[in-house]
């Protein structure tokens, strides 16, 4: 779900500006790219697909299908929630792009709350501790290294 945002992050906050405009049935244009709704779906798609792989090479997970299946529906359902918050702060004119990354951050990470709730209730306990301990490495990764990686910022002080 992380990686889905920040895919949106990283073209909404480029650096030529924020230009991004969220438009009816999911179909946005973030700097000039046109996302179609069938676009938007199958990044959500993709995403959740990862994100369930991800999840299923962890120790002590094993999914059964119905589980993998469910999570992928979450990851799906939150990420597309998600990304819709994102691009309507993206889109506030008045804030700049410190206080944008800020709040974005905060959405991500509240995404990710969201999508753990959810997940305790498809996981057996063994398998949700299991998640848990993954998630949170994850969870303290992205805190730590923000939305872009060090590359990224390196090449966006630069220009």
């Amino acid at each position: 779900m992380t990686r889905f945002v920040l895919a949106l992050v990283l073209a909404g906050l480029a650096p030529g500006g924020v230009a991004a405009h969220a438009q009816a049935a999911r179909v946005w244009e973030v700097n000039g790219v046109r996302l179609e709704a069938s676009q938007v779906e199958r990044l959500a798609s993709d995403i959740a697909r990862q994100t369930v792989a991800a999840v299923e090479r962890q120790p002590g997970l094993a999914l059964r299908p119905e589980q993998a299946s469910a999570l992928e529906s979450i990851y799906h359902s939150v990420a597309l929630d998600t990304y819709d918050r994102v691009v309507a702060v993206v889109n506030q004119q008045g804030l700049d792009d410190g206080a944008k990354e800020a709040e974005v951050k905060r959405l991500v990470i509240a995404g990710q709350e969201r999508s753990s709730g959810r997940v305790a209730e498809i996981l057996e306990p063994a398998q949700y501790a299991s998640y848990r301990a993954w998630e949170q490495k994850q969870v303290e990764a992205f805190r730590q290294r923000g939305l872009w990686s060090g590359g990224r910022r390196t090449r966006r002080a630069g220009r």
